[in-house]
């Protein structure tokens, strides 16, 4: 499978990617980085991989699928936070 829109470390690495477009991580947005990750089920490991590779610049891998209800459950679940 090609990383992608229905990747979960696509999805984390893109929401990262934006989140330091500034440099900087500011506490709502890690906040919502660590809700991101949690809804996306990512393992213990991959959040910090991930960012890791959008600090150096590197693709961030494979993830696993994620389905069109589990995407919605995950939009839900962010969406949540934020309000």
């Amino acid at each position: 499978m090609k990383a992608g829109v229905h990747d979960c470390r696509a999805v984390f690495h893109g929401a990262t990617r934006i989140a330091l477009r500034d440099g900087q991580l500011s506490n709502g947005e890690k906040r919502l980085l660590v809700k991101l990750a949690h809804a996306l089920r990512l393992d213990e490991e991959e959040p910090k991989q991930v960012y890791d590779a959008v600090v150096e610049g590197k693709s961030p891998g494979v993830g696993r699928e994620i389905g069109q209800l589990e995407r919605g459950m995950v939009y839900g679940q962010v969406l949540e936070a934020v309000l």
